[in-house]
């Protein structure tokens, strides 16, 4: 038994030691990230990028049902839109686009021309859509990064603060890159919204995850002293068997440049499908240029050359 003791003796030495070590590691003071640090980076920022115009190229990976799983998620309204309850796409498809970003202060341009499916039809169709606003939201996960980018003050558009926001880790790695986690829980849904932040990037954002559905990984490329979006990857998940993921490839930046008025402004050709997120009114453009409003119903019961043959008919002139 005595023989053993030495041994005991070293061991639990041993033991204690590194116990030790591991509490002085875990109360050793973390590196010096706050938010009013990381908010001080991204107002610098904000200073450095008064404009933003942004092409990109796109790869959709979309698996089957995924579309109309989307409209069943919201109940009765979906149900409403998708009555035959199509399965949409029918099988896994790939589908290729591009899109173009333009911010300026509150107003942006966000131009996409891809194929998109059709619930009258229940095929693929080429589309072209134009979507300019001054003030108000961007939720497509396409352009979040551009966005993210900007780090814009307007609601939705970016990030301007953290406030709500948590550093909830500051030792987190995003493909083996270091990174701060900051998150915050809506107080309606329970939902969380988490963010990486890279401090060798000016805490430019990583990935964004949104609850279980949208998680998002951006890389980045220093120019001009600043640290800008060159793809990112975004894959939304309603279940494991219904998500779509969208690689993005950057292929023209530029920022900081003042851009032109009529950027921002829209010209409707005849035939054009108009959407006014103001009203929650549709419309299409008649030859004459006047509009032609269409009803919800119609919106997805009626094909776009139906809707175009009745804009087409002559107008009855307005009674004096």
């Amino acid at each position: 038994m005595n023989g053993t003791r030495p041994w005991f003796s070293a061991a639990w030495a041993a033991t204690l030691v590194l116990a030790l070590a591991a509490v002085a590691w875990s109360a050793a003071p973390p590196p010096a990230h706050s938010i009013a640090k990381i908010e001080k980076a991204w107002a610098q920022k904000r200073k450095a990028v008064t404009s933003v115009n942004v092409t990109w190229k796109e790869k959709h990976v979309v698996s089957r049902g995924f579309l109309s799983k989307a409209w069943e998620r919201l109940g009765p309204r979906g149900d409403a839109e998708n009555p035959k309850k199509l399965v949409i796409p029918p099988k896994d498809t790939t589908l290729h686009a591009t899109s173009s970003l333009a911010i300026q202060g509150s107003r942006f341009r966000f131009r996409y021309h891809g194929l998109s499916w059709s619930f009258a039809r229940n095929k693929l169709f080429l589309t072209a859509s134009t979507l300019v606003l001054d003030g108000a939201e961007i939720g497509l996960p396409q352009s979040l990064p551009i966005a993210f980018f900007v780090a814009s003050d307007q609601p939705r558009m970016g990030l301007a603060t953290l406030k709500g926001w948590l550093i909830t880790d500051w030792r987190a790695v995003v493909n083996k890159v270091p990174c701060v986690l900051v998150e915050r829980q809506s107080p309606t849904s329970h939902i969380v919204e988490s963010l990486w932040l890279d401090p060798k990037k000016d805490y430019s954002i990583v990935r964004q995850q949104v609850g279980d559905v949208t998680l998002i990984d951006i890389e980045y490329k220093r120019e001009r002293e600043l640290w800008r979006p060159t793809a990112w990857k975004a894959v939304i998940s309603w279940s494991k068997d219904h998500k779509q993921t969208i690689h993005a490839t950057v292929t023209k930046f530029e920022f900081d440049k003042k851009l032109p008025p009529a950027l921002f402004g829209l010209s409707f050709v005849p035939g054009a499908l108009v959407s006014d997120r103001m009203t929650s009114k549709t419309a299409i453009v008649r030859p004459d240029g006047t509009l032609m409003p269409i009803s919800r119903n119609d919106l997805f019961k009626k094909t776009y050359e139906e809707l175009l043959l009745e804009s087409q008919k002559p107008t009855k002139p307005k009674k004096k």
